[in-house]
């Protein structure tokens, strides 16, 4: 005797959902506006760099594009807007940076940078030293030095250029791998975050998003960040050095220098201020055309077929001339720091030379002409280096933005994958017995339930239909039993226990799924069916021929081991879809759910697939999800 089938139908949505409806927005009125009126309401470039909706969101650019990247097709769910910080970088990035790099990694190459320069200077002052001995040798004793001191002054600056060398491959050695290190563990932090993300952050956030954090923001730390850091510390101390040494030999010297150095302080905090808040903005005005790019490529057959290619060409021009504007002025920022330390380097090179000659008119012959050369030679590479370091300090900040923003997403928080929860059975669950008391469902806190006071009893092995029209909760329904929507109201249970109380992997690894949308891995198809290898071939030929495939893998070169492409695109969709069961069948759950598998396949592979279904699932429970087809859901 057959189980009772039941079409129930959707539970009601309080509140208002919002549909995409692609159609209806292509035919609108607004969006048939010419792209010369559409230019004409664009905001001049640096009021909508500088305004408060820039800055708040990558979408708020123009009311048209929000459009296309708020509202997301499902129920109830819009797309969030970008966070953009504001003011300094906070000081637990860098430390999140130098422990990406390892403690004992960024100390090694911190002293051995050290090390390296002081090791510099003394080279030089050894130069310095044997120039006035020779000097001093020919002056008093009117001939030249002797061989035997030669050798040695010559031996030791030998020795010492070659340590320095060493010290330099060293040093620099150690820096890239700090910088390897960095990067590779805040890329995997943030993936491996990302891959624990609830459903709600990925319908949330549009993929070019995601790509830039992945692309651009990755990029950057990879191929600028230790780099800048490296070139950063080599200046710093070069400055320190040049000063230090002017300071010995012309202590004259440092009265100007505390002047200069404030003024420096000056420019180079005005230019990091600003340069910073446009880096961000480079950013976050460059994730868009991304987000573009995606939906344009996912839409093209619907944009073409309306003729709106010219409008979504329009579209992708001003997102790219608002990212151009923030690229431009970022590079102007740029000439005129370098424009300003310019002419304070002259300053700083005047005052130099100026307190050298007070010093040797106060004292004279008790300064050696060499130190005085000496300290000449390396307060002319002062403007230099402090042209540098302020270029690479604001550089080092911008691209500390880019951890920024990809910490952002590596302490996004997850689901709950390390709650030990209750211990089940292995075979739970047995029957499929599974119960609604009183269950309200919502994607956000900050949004309307989609579901409202579910009542339902699915007894064990029964066939339950689900209609609805679009944005009913049908989905959102199954979703629950994944625990991928939050339950914050009533109760589900399956076979008694209370899922909320399984742990995730055991729960979602004990439930069969036939999507609408299947996915398919680039691989082979036993890698596709099983791809933990925990089932044998003879089991994988049984599901086969049970989802009627056999024949169809048989013709393929390899059999099982035949070439699956990316996102099965060498398969019909159809295929698909029994590939999908031929997953449910190995799996042999006591639930399986059916999310409207049937809305895109033809009608003969529809008739295979549910009767591959109906003979496969007769004992257990399957719940079907259909838009206004009973009559699918009966047969």
């Amino acid at each position: 005797m057959g189980k009772k089938r039941t079409v129930a139908s959707a539970p009601e949505v309080s509140g208002s959902i919002k549909e995409k409806n692609v159609l209806r927005r292509l035919m609108s009125s607004s969006s048939t506006k010419s792209s010369s009126a559409a230019m004409e309401s664009v905001k001049t470039p640096v009021k909508r760099l500088l305004s408060t909706t820039s800055a708040s969101s990558d979408d708020a650019y123009d009311e048209e594009d929000c459009c296309d990247e708020a509202t997301d097709a499902g129920e109830g769910r819009t797309m969030s807007e970008e966070e953009r910080e504001y003011g300094k970088i906070p000081k637990r990035i860098y430390l999140d940076y130098l422990c990406a790099c390892g403690v004992v990694a960024g100390v090694s190459y911190l002293l051995s940078a050290v090390l390296w320069q002081g090791l510099r200077v003394y080279t030089d002052y050894w130069l310095s030293q044997w120039t006035h001995h020779s000097n001093a040798t020919a002056v008093d004793h009117h001939e030249h030095p002797r061989q035997d001191e030669t050798v040695l002054y010559f031996s030791v600056y030998a020795s010492l250029s070659a340590a320095s060398i060493i010290l330099s491959l060293l040093s620099n050695g150690i820096g890239q791998y700090a910088g390897a290190q960095a990067r590779r563990t805040l890329h995997d932090n943030m993936l491996h975050n990302l891959l624990k993300c609830p459903m709600k952050f990925f319908e949330s956030t549009p993929v070019g998003r995601i790509i830039n954090r992945f692309s651009m923001d990755t990029g950057l730390i990879d191929k600028k960040l230790a780099t800048s850091i490296q070139r950063l510390l080599q200046f710093l101390l070069l400055c320190f050095s040049a000063i230090l040494v002017n300071a010995v030999v012309t202590p004259w010297f440092l009265l100007a220098a505390v002047p200069i150095c404030a003024t420096y302080y000056v420019v180079q905090h005005f230019y990091r201020y600003s340069s910073r808040e446009l880096q961000r903005l480079d950013s976050i005005t460059r994730s868009p055309i991304f987000s573009h790019f995606s939906e344009t490529l996912g839409g093209l057959t619907t944009i073409r077929a309306f003729s709106h290619q010219q409008r979504f060409t329009d579209m992708l021009l001003r997102k790219m001339d608002t990212h151009a504007n923030a690229f431009l002025i970022m590079n102007t920022a740029n000439r005129w720091l370098g424009i300003a330390l310019d002419y304070l380097g002259g300053v700083i090179v005047l005052m130099a030379i100026v307190a050298s000659l007070v010093t040797a008119t106060l004292l004279p012959g008790q300064v050696p002409p060499a130190l005085v050369g000496l300290a000449v030679n390396y307060t002319l590479l002062v403007p230099i280096y402090l042209n540098w370091v302020v270029k690479f300090l604001a550089d080092v900040e911008m691209y500390m933005n880019d951890v920024e923003r990809v910490q952002q997403y590596a302490t996004t928080p997850t689901e709950d994958y390390r709650t030990q929860g209750v211990s089940v059975p292995h075979s739970w669950p047995e029957k499929g017995d599974i119960v609604f008391e009183n269950v309200s469902l919502r994607y956000d806190s900050k949004r309307e339930p989609v579901v409202t006071n579910l009542n339902l009893h699915i007894p064990p092995g029964q066939k339950v239909g689900i209609c609805g029209r679009t944005g009913s909760g049908k989905s959102s329904l199954v979703m629950s039993l994944f625990h991928m929507v939050d339950v914050y109201e009533g109760s589900i249970e399956i076979d008694g226990i209370d899922i909320t109380q399984v742990p995730l992997q055991v729960l979602r690894s004990r439930l069969s799924i036939i999507p609408q949308d299947v996915i398919m891995f680039s691989g082979t198809i036993r890698e596709n069916l099983d791809p933990r290898h925990q089932y044998s071939d003879e089991d994988l030929w049984r599901s086969l021929e049970m989802a009627q495939l056999k024949d169809i893998v048989s013709s393929y070169q390899g059999c099982l081991d035949g070439e699956v492409r990316e996102g099965g695109e060498n398969l019909s969709a159809g295929e698909r879809q029994l590939f999908c069961l031929a997953r449910a069948i190995l799996h042999d759950a006591a639930c399986l759910i059916m999310d409207e598998a049937t809305s895109s396949v033809d009608p003969g592979t529809e008739k295979a697939l549910l009767a591959a279904a109906a003979k496969a699932f007769a004992n257990k429970t399957v719940i079907t999800i259909a838009v206004s087809r009973p009559r699918d859901v009966l047969s």
